[in-house]
């Protein structure tokens, strides 16, 4: 993915149009977003993943959330889970 922003996008929007409500899907999304400096869409994907069922357990182990995983609406939903 390192320097092929676009490409990665692309694929991303592609799996995202397959598998809408797809939680690893989702978190996929959050792993790119972390990846390219966004952590802003990065946590709105980490929620919708943990929304749709994703394990929080996975979200708590993952190196690449350590960022993410502090804001306070991920800590709140690994919380209730």
């Amino acid at each position: 993915m390192l320097g092929e922003k676009e490409q990665a996008l692309s694929y991303l929007q592609r799996a995202l149009a397959l598998g809408p409500e797809d939680a690893s899907v989702r978190f996929q999304a959050a792993q790119v977003y972390v990846q390219l400096g966004d952590s802003s869409t990065a946590v709105h994907w980490l929620v919708e993943a943990l929304k749709a069922g994703y394990s929080p357990t996975i979200v708590r182990d993952s190196p690449v959330m350590d960022n993410v995983r502090l804001d306070p609406r991920v800590q709140e939903l690994l919380r209730q889970r």
